[in-house]
């Protein structure tokens, strides 16, 4: 099921600070940030961490992990982030439980993960309630209890976490922790594609040309599954070259056939290849040709020119 990575976005100005001169000095620094001075920045936020300020100890935890104003020190990521979440920032908590389920700047520690992700859990986190929920499903790190992790990504998915509710969905979908509910896989599945979720969109443009959970509507199907091949997502475009190859539910096109196929493979479908060796034993020199230029196109307009 997707996951959330590592939170990369400052804070500055979106978290109340206590202290007026702490609040001032900390603007100042988001300032000296947002233009790109981070010298400066970090003279600043390094003498309001020393004070325990935790908003300036997770943006020092930040800087050391992108390398902006200092060499890249994963080691030194994780000090400040910890000073953070000790104090309860709730973005440092959550940083923490990934850097230990990935192994980013600690050995990897699962138990470690789990206590994280659940502090900034209990606070109301969505994106840690959402990777705690898939360690539940998955049973890393702790015992598998589908239960477990379909009350966190109900939480998750309220708040409008888009993995969330794809995960949701196929919990619905697969009757895991829920009864098994097509409508309501369909629902969460929806909510996610409309905030560009490729694999909700996927799943979604594939339920609206079959039927299940929701009217049968095959002409908006394929334009949802198009919308989430536009975003490099490979099942969809596997998707949407078998049906240009076979001719089903759209218009047989060899060209576009390849186009997408050969998409597939360079976004990592394992199936995608042997389409596209079979679809050339049928095409001529001037349609392989064709089908190439208009990939180049597609690549190079990071798919916005792909017809």
């Amino acid at each position: 099921m997707p996951r959330l990575s590592l939170l990369f976005v400052a804070v500055f100005l979106c978290i109340p600070i206590s202290g007026r001169s702490n609040e001032v000095e900390y603007q100042r620094a988001g300032v000296a940030y947002e233009e790109g001075d981070y010298q400066n920045a970090l003279e600043i936020l390094q003498e309001l961490a020393s004070q325990d300020h935790m908003d300036s100890q997770f943006t020092l935890g930040l800087m050391y992990k992108l390398g902006q104003g200092v060499d890249v020190d994963e080691a030194e990521a994780i000090i400040w982030w910890r000073k953070a979440a000790e104090l309860g920032h709730p973005s440092a908590q959550y940083n923490l439980g990934v850097s230990y389920e990935s192994a980013q700047g600690v050995s990897r520690d699962l138990d470690e993960a789990v206590k994280w992700y659940q502090l900034a859990a209990e606070q109301g986190y969505a994106n840690a309630q959402c990777n705690l929920g898939s360690m539940y499903s998955n049973g890393v790190g702790v015992e598998q209890d589908y239960k477990q992790a379909a009350s966190l990504y109900l939480v998750a998915a309220s708040q409008g976490n888009a993995n969330a509710q794809f995960n949701l969905g196929v919990l619905y979908d697969t009757g895991q922790g829920f009864d098994e509910d097509d409508e309501e896989a369909v629902k969460w599945w929806s909510r996610a594609a409309e905030q560009g979720h490729a694999y909700s969109q996927y799943w979604l443009g594939t339920r609206l040309m079959s039927g299940e959970g929701i009217t049968r509507n095959k002409e908006l199907g394929i334009k949802v599954l198009l919308i989430a091949a536009l975003q490099g997502f490979h099942r969809a475009q596997l998707s949407l070259g078998l049906m240009a190859m076979n001719g089903d539910l759209i218009e047989q096109d060899p060209v576009a056939a390849h186009l997408w196929l050969s998409l597939a493979v360079k976004n990592g479908s394992t199936q995608a290849q042997q389409h596209v060796d079979e679809l050339r034993k049928s095409m001529s020199a001037e349609q392989i040709r064709q089908a190439s230029e208009r990939e180049k196109r597609c690549l190079e307009s990071n798919y916005q020119q792909c017809k």
